[in-house]
């Protein structure tokens, strides 16, 4: 049998659409249980097209008690 192809991954700022919005409930649900189930904070903010504002999204995380604080 052959291996997968897994498709390589291009980064493209235009999928950060919700870079510099307000949170929804939505956001904060997805960002706890992303970092419960193991995501990195790279990961999370990808996932939430937050990839340009990741430390903004590290510091949600810490704020709220699922990530470490600085």
């Amino acid at each position: 049998m052959a291996d997968p192809v897994i498709p390589k991954f291009e980064y493209d700022p235009e999928h950060d659409t919700n870079d510099n919005k307000e949170w929804s409930e939505m956001d904060f649900e997805d960002l706890q249980n992303s970092l419960a189930r193991g995501g990195s904070i790279e990961d999370v903010a990808i996932y939430l097209c937050r990839r340009g504002a990741q430390d903004e999204v590290r510091k949600k995380a810490a704020f709220m008690g699922w990530w470490p604080a600085d």
